[in-house]
């Protein structure tokens, strides 16, 4: 798995190499790449790692963090973006298994009743985490302006699906039917902890996902060892414009702090990618040393559930699952 850090123009591609660490002799063709695309102004660094038959056989960390960070580390925060939508799944599931949940085919209004209004009784956890809700645009406004989880899970609340029945399309969601499942999760779960907490306390942690947030606790963010003037440890993403990049906030403290199941998850990449050596290996039947999941639910997660599915947001055909989309 390859987490890139940022787009950017005339970045001089000595840094590539004055930069690179990490054991990288099994992966020369990835490092070429990465550096080509540094030396393209495509991003500032990369890291990658990859894992083969539950070894890992490669952990680059190639270029800088930003156009005046540091070096690129393996252990170097980068925002993750969509790819924390799986978590969700993983928590989820793993309620399941621990019995918080039933099923993951429950309404979620047996969770969070509120969410029943607009029409939305029927909708379940799964066809939230399949994209195919409903919900596209539901809640995304108040998620993507940084507003409080609660305003965020009632607005969507109040929304209507965008399309009836339910499960007839998949479109990509946005950001708030994410929230409603992970309130669902959070409620259902003993000791009132908030999404972020439970996520890093009951997923991130077991599986050896170190540095990994889905809400960075507030004394890292705001001061410490991670500060986030200047950007510390983490890595941010920018935009171009008029050939220059220009940070687009998510390092900011309330971008560290938030805790949106849909976009709000960072951390190295080896730590996302020591999640899914996980979900390999508890996929398989028996006494599986560190197991997180049961085997069925591990290998639920891959299965499609909406096979050959065209998405009227992404415009293509989608093979959907618990994970969302591929």
């Amino acid at each position: 798995m390859a987490a890139l850090d940022a787009l950017s123009c005339g970045v001089d591609s000595a840094v590539a190499s004055d930069d690179m660490v990490g054991s990288d002799e099994h992966l020369p063709r990835t490092r070429r790449a990465v550096e080509e695309g540094i030396a393209a102004g495509l991003h500032f660094g990369a890291q990658v790692s990859v894992f083969k038959d539950g070894v890992e056989v490669g952990d680059l960390a190639v270029g800088r963090r930003g156009p005046d960070g540091g070096p690129m580390t393996s252990d170097a925060i980068l925002p993750w973006w969509s790819s924390v939508k799986p978590c969700l799944a993983v928590l989820a599931g793993l309620a399941v298994d621990r019995g918080h949940l039933r099923s993951l085919r429950d309404p979620v209004s047996r969770y969070v009743p509120e969410f029943a209004a607009g029409g939305k009784a029927a909708i379940t956890i799964e066809d939230v985490l399949t994209h195919a809700a409903g919900l596209v645009c539901a809640g995304a406004a108040e998620s993507h302006r940084g507003e409080p989880w609660d305003v965020v899970v009632a607005a969507t609340c109040k929304a209507a699906p965008e399309w009836a029945p339910i499960g007839a399309k998949n479109g990509y969601q946005m950001g708030g039917a994410f929230h409603c499942v992970a309130e669902a999760v959070r409620r259902a779960w003993p000791g009132g902890r908030s999404y972020g907490e439970l996520l890093r306390r009951e997923v991130f942690e077991p599986v050896g996902a170190t540095g990994c947030f889905c809400g960075v606790p507030f004394e890292m963010a705001g001061c410490g060892e991670m500060p986030a003037a200047g950007g510390g440890a983490f890595a941010g993403t920018f935009e171009l414009s008029g050939g220059s990049a220009v940070d687009d906030g998510s390092r900011s403290l309330r971008a560290l702090l938030s805790e949106d199941p849909a976009g709000a998850g960072r951390g190295p990449a080896r730590g996302l990618a020591a999640l899914y050596r996980r979900l390999l290996l508890d996929a398989t039947d028996g006494d599986v040393p560190g197991r997180l999941l049961e085997a069925a639910t591990a290998r639920r997660m891959g299965e499609t559930v909406h096979p050959s599915t065209f998405d009227v947001v992404q415009g293509c055909v989608e093979f959907n699952h618990w994970f969302g989309w591929s």
